[in-house]
């Protein structure tokens, strides 16, 4: 097992709450659930620290479809395939990709500024 190393954190009472409520329904310690979100954020750090060829998914709630259309068509140099399904009143668009991170990281940044919902999920790099 691999050595760990205490520090201290000081985070709001709502966000310390849900770790303790994530914690006593999974089971496990706050450390535990603390370690796993870090390892995640530094990996989604390293992964936008600089310029690679990636491919991944890319989930958005659109507010208005007829952006996403426009979006498609300014990348679709890396847009390799799309869903849009309407589900309880809302657009949900998937769309998987594969190109420069930075290509990928403006199409996110471009359906957000248009009023949507997205996340990207590296699935692999180069």
């Amino acid at each position: 097992m691999a050595r760990k190393r205490r520090f201290g954190v000081a985070v709001s009472r709502e966000i310390a709450e849900e770790v303790d409520a994530m914690a006593r329904s999974m089971n496990v310690d706050r450390s535990k659930i603390v370690e796993e979100a870090l390892a995640d954020f530094i990996e989604e750090y390293k992964h936008k620290a600089e310029d690679h060829k990636c491919c991944g998914v890319l989930i958005a709630r659109v507010s208005k479809c007829g952006l996403v259309e426009r979006a498609l068509e300014m990348y679709r140099d890396i847009v390799v395939s799309y869903t849009h399904s309407h589900v309880e009143g809302h657009c949900i668009c998937t769309l998987v990709v594969s190109g420069s991170w930075q290509r990928i990281r403006n199409l996110q940044r471009e359906m957000v500024l248009s009023g949507s919902k997205a996340r990207y999920i590296p699935i692999a790099h180069e």
